[in-house]
């Protein structure tokens, strides 16, 4: 199924379904969203809805998932959406919500990641791509801080192999003075600059020293010496 029709929607949202799928399903109108919202499980769990193809989604059908009873909102397939939409979602107040498909997510997202109402929201593998196909930004450093925040945990960046653009320092400054802990186990390329302010609080987790090259400044300044702290070899090993 690729298409949904408002008076199909409407029909399936007036069952009482546990678990909805619509599996192929690529495009929703903000009609046939509010008919889908009006789902109702038969136990006292609320419904399952998996929309795991769709490619996007408006603002009026993000609002009508928002208000829906839905416990758990599938929505993987989005590469990107809007700001529009994000603030839309984070009103959603079921267990789960999960877009773990998003490629490049909204600057906003970071601003409204502490308002989003759900118990559990999933970006994952977003966090783990960065720095596969592209540098990392400081906007992707500032999203990362807000999710890392409410993860509880420690949020792993495998694919950070190099902190070597203008925005390095910046990044290394985001992340170390966010409330939240960090794990960058493959980096191998970094500034002294940048080295010392990702390390100064001890939230960032690093390779062993032997493990990474230092690189010049990114900007162009005098490179700085880098003062070995005596805990460094610890917080490679820590797990």
């Amino acid at each position: 199924m690729t298409e949904l029709t408002d008076e199909a929607a409407a029909a399936l949202g007036g069952s009482s379904l546990t678990n909805l799928w619509l599996r192929g399903l690529t495009d929703l109108s903000p009609g046939a969203a509010r008919g889908l919202a009006a789902l109702k499980a038969a136990g006292n769990l609320g419904p399952t809805l998996r929309l795991d193809s769709l490619r996007s989604l408006s603002p009026e059908a993000a609002e009508a998932f928002a208000a829906s009873n839905v416990t758990y909102l599938e929505l993987i397939g989005l590469k990107t959406l809007s700001a529009d939409t994000a603030r839309a979602l984070a009103a959603f107040k079921g267990d789960s919500l999960s877009l773990a498909g998003l490629v490049e997510p909204p600057a906003e997202l970071a601003r409204l990641l502490p308002e989003f109402r759900c118990k559990t929201l999933s970006l994952h593998p977003w966090e783990w791509n960065l720095g596969r196909t592209r540098p990392v930004t400081s906007a992707d450093a500032r999203l990362l801080a807000a999710y890392a925040r409410r993860l509880k945990k420690t949020c792993v960046l495998p694919g950070i192999a190099g902190l070597e653009t203008p925005e390095a320092v910046e990044i290394a400054r985001i992340l170390a003075d966010a409330p939240a802990s960090f794990s960058i186990p493959n980096l191998r390329l970094v500034s002294p600059r940048t080295l010392t302010v990702l390390i100064r609080n001890g939230n960032v987790e690093l390779p062993p020293l032997d493990a990474i090259e230092l690189v010049a400044e990114p900007d162009g300044s005098p490179t700085d010496d880098f003062v070995i702290p005596d805990d460094f070899p610890a917080r490679g090993r820590r797990r």
